[in-house]
């Protein structure tokens, strides 16, 4: 069956090539939104140099998550 994972990080494939992507822009803030609650997050990113370079090239990732100012629970 078909399971809607809605943290980006449960398909772990999709995540890493993801992040490989963005990475090469070495800052990045991702903008969403989510119905339930708002949080903040900050990732340094390391990525492994290719030969003949060597060490690491690291970026800096933030996601900022907006939710909705009210929740109403009781609709009239």
């Amino acid at each position: 069956g078909y399971a809607d994972f809605e943290a980006w990080s449960f398909n772990e494939v999709f995540f890493e090539k993801f992040l490989d992507r963005i990475q090469a822009f070495k800052k990045v803030i991702l903008l969403s939104g989510d119905v339930h609650y708002g949080f903040t997050m900050l990732m340094d990113y390391y990525k492994k140099k290719t030969p003949p370079d060597t060490g690491y090239s690291v970026s800096k990732i933030i996601q900022l998550v907006s939710s909705a100012l009210k929740n109403e629970t009781d609709m009239v």
